[in-house]
């Protein structure tokens, strides 16, 4: 999350993201869970369905609007939100040509000022080599223009979901089983450098971070 160098009013705000993994499949948990965590934006990745099959209506009725960018069977992603979405990106931009539905991204009122929110499902990218493993470094190279971007206009954002990375050994239980894997080879794990945040503070020992 970027935040400006000048002081901002620093309003509480929660953020989940979550692999549903078919979210139509999984309403009665799913459901239960927003009733239970209430938070603010929630990011969900492969809700698996297209847009006019998205339950936003189920999720309205939970105080909650909908952005989606759905696809059929696969993929797809969705922001949910108490407050009303704004400045809506559907599609990584930059990545005009890339037909599958891995990325939405709005803004929210936060304090005096916004923040954006980017929710992605980056691709598996397996096996190696192969098409989809280059797709894979195709899209981290212009998740990372994105970044770059926002970064540059100073604004307070969150790029959150399923990164479908390994950033280093310490991530992984058994880290010699992912060696030739996608999620864990050199090219991928760079990359990831630029979104390591305190979350990855915590959880990695002092020694490993770059």
């Amino acid at each position: 999350m970027r935040l400006r160098h000048q002081l901002l009013d620093l309003t509480p705000v929660l953020i989940a993201t979550w692999n549903v993994n078919s979210v139509k499949a999984h309403m009665d948990v799913v459901l239960a869970w927003l009733k239970e965590a209430s938070p603010d934006v929630v990011c969900f990745q492969e809700i698996k369905c297209e847009d006019n099959a998205f339950p936003a209506m189920a999720f309205a009725a939970e105080g909650y609007q909908s952005v989606i960018l759905g696809q059929k069977s696969y993929n797809g992603v969705a922001i949910l939100s108490k407050s009303a979405p704004d400045g809506i990106v559907r599609g990584l931009p930059g990545f005009e040509s890339d037909e599958q539905a891995r990325y939405v991204e709005a803004a929210f009122p936060l304090g005096s000022g916004q923040m954006r929110v980017g929710n992605l499902y980056l691709p598996n990218g397996n096996p190696v080599p192969g098409p989809k493993y280059g797709y894979k470094l195709e899209w981290m190279k212009h998740l990372r223009a994105r970044a770059a971007e926002l970064l540059a206009q100073e604004e307070t954002f969150v790029l959150c979901g399923d990164y479908n990375v390994i950033p280093a050994e310490a991530d992984a239980r058994f880290p010699e089983n992912w060696r030739k894997d996608a999620l864990f080879l050199p090219e991928p794990e760079l990359p990831s450098r630029v979104f390591l945040t305190w979350d990855c503070a915590m959880r990695c020992a002092p020694s490993t971070l770059p």
